[in-house]
């Protein structure tokens, strides 16, 4: 009983763990940059010379300061120690974002409502 109940939850869950959000990573070109909201993070920019600069995620398993743009430069860790890089100097900024998906995890968990109600049908048939 208890294994039917635990793969039930899992057979939910799973599914509605990966339709509440989703990250779309775009890139923008220096002066087209939009200014970054609370959902949205600088993941890397790429300079004209081709270096791709990464800012930090994580430092020692916490999330790591945001990247942000403060006037004409972007500044932010890049393996723990700050970093500048000039927009002037930059091809592209890369802006991870983040959103929350109502209508698709209503989906999901009815989607998944039904499949387990015709499980369950099932098996008890």
């Amino acid at each position: 009983m208890f294994e039917r109940k635990l793969s039930l939850a899992l057979a939910i869950l799973v599914p509605l763990a990966t339709a509440c959000s989703t990250h779309q990573t775009r890139d923008y070109a220096p002066g087209k940059i939009p200014t970054p909201e609370s959902d949205e993070r600088i993941v890397t920019v790429t300079r004209t010379s081709g270096e791709l600069v990464e800012f930090d995620r994580e430092v020692d398993g916490r999330p790591a300061v945001r990247a942000w743009i403060d006037g004409e430069t972007v500044m932010g860790p890049v393996n723990g120690e700050a970093v500048r890089v000039k927009l002037s100097e930059t091809s592209s900024v890369s802006i991870e974002e983040t959103r929350v998906a109502v209508g698709r995890t209503l989906l999901a968990v009815s989607g998944m409502a039904v499949v387990t109600f015709f499980g369950i049908a099932l098996a008890s048939w």
